[in-house]
């Protein structure tokens, strides 16, 4: 079966706007307040660029094997 490849880019940016919308809701709920916890977006963006880079990493280590004898239904 072939897999879709793995973007970096669009992973990265997945997870920078996931992590933003999930600050968004702690702030609205009331749990978290950003004048308080400055080091919040910075973290996350951290966050979301070292799992960037580890899958970065991870995609350059992986062999791709092609399977020449899968038959097609003619």
């Amino acid at each position: 079966m072939k897999t879709h490849p793995l973007n970096v880019t669009h992973l990265t940016i997945g997870l920078i706007l996931l992590g933003l919308s999930a600050l968004w809701g702690a702030d609205a709920a009331g749990w978290t307040d950003f004048a308080d916890s400055a080091y919040l977006v910075p973290s996350l963006l951290i966050g979301a660029g070292l799992i960037g880079l580890l899958a970065f990493t991870l995609r350059g280590t992986r062999k791709t094997e092609i399977d020449t004898t899968e038959e097609y239904p003619s």
